[in-house]
């Protein structure tokens, strides 16, 4: 939030066109760094979730830890190369966000094929939507997993099923 701040502070949230040449380098620079803290917002939220649901499971529930564990793990591998890539990607680094000369950068291309592969390999291997072609996909269907696991431990608790019926929906609410 402290970058989305200084972002918007230097016109982050207006049109380029009315930006001058000093506040669109500063906008481009702060896009970037906040992009890294915004990767990582992503994996500590779904890690959180993901330790809450492993207290909450209890022994008896192997697959479940499992799921949870490899989605936690591959998770944060994948933001920990995407980090990696977007400020490796040029050097210096500054010349994500502004002209140096004599810079070197990786082809746009590289970030682009990582994501799709990174995606496409969740897909296939948790057996996802076939849409999943971008790694926020990947963490739409990680909320999708963090749903659908309370949901069904709550469906093998013996209770009422009004009561079932309401907590599936309150824990699942995690899916909207």
């Amino acid at each position: 939030m402290t970058f989305a701040s200084i972002l918007v502070s230097y016109g982050g949230a207006r049109h380029l066109y009315y930006l001058s040449p000093a506040e669109l380098v500063m906008v481009q620079k702060f896009t970037w760094i906040a992009q890294g803290f915004s990767i990582f917002a992503l994996a500590t939220a779904k890690i959180s979730v993901s330790l809450l649901l492993l207290k909450i499971i209890g022994p008896a529930t192997v697959w479940r830890k499992r799921i949870l564990w490899f989605n936690m793990v591959f998770f944060m591998l994948q933001c920990i190369v995407s980090v990696a890539i977007i400020f490796g990607q040029c050097r210096p680094m500054r010349a994500l966000w502004e002209p140096v000369p004599g810079a070197h950068c990786l082809n746009p291309k590289v970030q682009t094929n990582f994501a799709i592969a990174a995606s496409g390999m969740a897909s296939l291997l948790l057996l996802a939507l076939p849409l999943l072609t971008e790694p926020i996909a990947y963490s739409a269907m990680m909320d999708f997993v963090l749903a659908i696991i309370p949901v069904s431990i709550v469906y093998n608790l013996n209770m009422g099923w009004k009561k079932k019926a309401a907590l599936c929906i309150l824990l699942g609410m995690g899916f909207l």
